[in-house]
């Protein structure tokens, strides 16, 4: 009742929304959009939950050693009661096959680029496409039908990718409001508003 007014999921809560990873974006990305009594939210991921994943992802330290869609999809029915759809396997074109929303969450450009040209191949309506180093993050919302060609202007490929150093590559507070910003344009894309495209900053943006 208390964000009804700013956002009610009736009409719009079965909408499929499927999120590629479950790290630093994926995790927080899907616990907000669970928040929000979205009913419909498939994650793919294939790694396990390791101890530094706790400082910045959801995931408990009892979490260690479990797959991590697995224990996402535990912890988002503990919070919010939604039951999440987990696939504990490497990204497929066919996971993302009648989604409204994909949430590419890929820390591996390869994977971002081919996502992208799925969802361009399925005429899905919208991508979200996020990076993040440091403090900063982007967010690249996007049609990939026609802004495909658009998008891969801003790709480049692993090899070109500048070096991280393994200390500086999140910090929660970074994870968190990235999570809770991408919960803002699912909302926004799923009521069609468009207000999602005045939103830009030296920290987001949206391919319009």
């Amino acid at each position: 009742k208390k964000q009804s007014a700013i956002f009610n999921p009736l009409g719009v809560w079965d909408k499929k929304i499927v999120i590629i990873w479950a790290g630093w974006v994926g995790s927080t990305s899907a616990y907000y959009i669970a928040q929000m009594w979205c009913n419909n939210i498939t994650i793919i991921d294939y790694d396990e939950v390791e101890l530094h994943n706790t400082a910045s992802q959801f995931y408990k330290q009892s979490d260690i050693g479990k797959m991590k869609v697995e224990a996402l999809k535990e912890n988002i029915r503990d919070f919010t009661g939604v039951e999440v759809t987990s696939i504990n396997d490497k990204y497929n074109i066919d996971y993302i096959e009648w989604a409204d929303i994909v949430i590419c969450a890929a820390d591996d450009m390869d994977v971002r680029k081919q996502v992208i040209t799925d969802c361009a191949e399925l005429d899905i309506d919208w991508v979200i496409e996020s990076r993040m180093w440091w403090e900063f993050f982007y967010i690249y919302t996007l049609n990939p039908f026609t802004q495909k060609d658009k998008w891969m202007k801003t790709w480049y490929s692993n090899e070109d990718a500048v070096p991280e150093d393994c200390t500086a590559k999140s910090i929660s507070y970074n994870t968190w409001a990235i999570g809770a910003t991408i919960a803002k344009f699912v909302k926004e894309l799923l009521l069609w508003n468009p207000v999602i495209y005045g939103m830009e900053s030296k920290h987001i943006v949206n391919i319009e």
